[in-house]
């Protein structure tokens, strides 16, 4: 194994950051359920606005 010296470690490029599947799989998850919420809220909002809400 190579020792590697100062300023052969200021050339070094790449590896700091990565996408795993894991990682973006979380965050597709994480991003339909804030629009799903957005959705169930506009229609909500929409709803009450326009006076169509169930009678129970």
């Amino acid at each position: 194994m190579n020792n590697i010296n100062k300023n052969e470690l200021k050339n070094v490029v790449g590896g700091a950051i990565s996408l795993s599947g894991a990682l973006i799989s979380a965050l597709k998850g994480y991003f339909g359920t804030v629009l799903s919420i957005g959705q169930s809220l506009g229609s909500a909002i929409r709803r009450i606005a326009n006076g169509n809400l169930c009678n129970y």
